[in-house]
């Protein structure tokens, strides 16, 4: 195995790539200004590498749009309304528009690291050994969300799948939410931070007062430490 460092870039290289940056960057923004400075002769222009650069409908539109009111202000009587609709919409709007995606246009690709850092190594030791528990803490919460919204949007549905009812025989991954209104005092106890004793109490609350309404409902008529009200907010629904 190998015991060779990276090899580190040099101060003249790290100046040099600075500077290019910040040369970029000027460029960027005088390129963006450019519309409204030509008074909106150079909106097409700029839409057209907006559309090149970032191809989507939205760009696409754009710059069929600036070209079509730039072609349409030659083509049109002088001194006419038209005439004038064309100068103002790639003027005003087109420079304001280009001036706020500038930094659309330019920017780096989803995904791709800030300008001037360099890829960041693979994790070692603890990261390492520890990155597919974090994935999977991140599965569940996002499972866990999904599963809230089922419960709000269909709680019909919700209910046939089990959605915060670990009790029962079911086969749906609802991330390990649990349902105040219907989950027993034992599956309620399961939540990390909730006690035997905080599980009791809302059973009882339940039992006296009817369903919980929310988390915040839940918390006021148990009784229970402010602090659980962050906890049940990442794993109570209520069916």
């Amino acid at each position: 195995m190998s015991n060779e460092s990276p090899r580190q870039p040099r101060a003249g290289q790290v100046q040099q790539a600075g500077s290019r940056s910040r040369a970029r960057h000027v460029a960027t923004w005088v390129w963006a200004g450019l519309p409204a400075l030509s008074l909106g002769f150079a909106s097409p222009f700029f839409f057209i590498q907006a559309a090149a650069r970032r191809f989507n409908a939205w760009t696409l539109a754009l710059a069929v749009a600036t070209t079509a009111l730039f072609v349409g202000f030659f083509l049109a009587e002088p001194d006419s309304p038209w005439e004038t609709a064309c100068a103002v919409l790639n003027w005003v709007v087109g420079g304001g528009l280009a001036l706020a995606m500038r930094g659309y246009v330019f920017g780096p690709p989803a995904g791709a690291a800030p300008a001037g850092r360099a890829p960041q190594p693979e994790p070692d030791g603890w990261a390492r050994e520890r990155s597919p528990l974090l994935a999977e803490a991140r599965r569940l919460r996002e499972t866990r969300a999904h599963a809230r919204e089922l419960m709000e949007r269909d709680p019909l549905v919700a209910k046939e799948l089990g959605v915060g009812r670990p009790d029962r025989d079911r086969e749906f991954d609802d991330g390990g939410v649990v349902d105040l209104n219907n989950a027993p005092e034992q599956v309620i106890s399961r939540i990390n931070g909730v006690t035997v004793q905080h599980a009791q109490a809302l059973v009882r609350a339940r039992r006296m007062g009817g369903r919980f309404s929310s988390v915040a409902d839940a918390v006021i008529r148990a009784d229970l430490p402010a602090e659980l009200e962050e906890v049940l907010a990442e794993y109570a629904v209520f069916g």
